[in-house]
């Protein structure tokens, strides 16, 4: 998280709005609803790192289906003179 971030968020109390904290990412006003008994960052970035993989390897399947059609003769031709199709 950034830095300037974290500090507001952990600086404000519960239930109050943050005064305006600028960050690299341009500037933030921060409402705190609730805070969490646990630290869920290392579950949402294994999280993270699973859709990562499933979306790596969805492409690489998806690359591996689209090659199978590119190397296959079509099995619909046409008349060069007519450019009618059939077969």
């Amino acid at each position: 998280m950034v830095p300037e971030f974290e500090a507001a968020m952990a600086s404000t109390s519960e239930g109050a709005i943050s005064e305006p904290v600028r960050s690299e990412f341009g500037w933030h006003i921060l409402q705190v609803e609730a805070r969490r008994d646990k630290d869920f960052s290392s579950e949402m970035q294994r999280n993270q790192v699973a859709g990562y993989i499933r979306e790596q390897k969805y492409q690489e399947e998806l690359e591996a289906w689209l090659a199978k059609f590119a190397k296959k003769p079509s099995s619909i031709s046409s008349d060069p003179k007519t450019g009618r199709h059939f077969g």
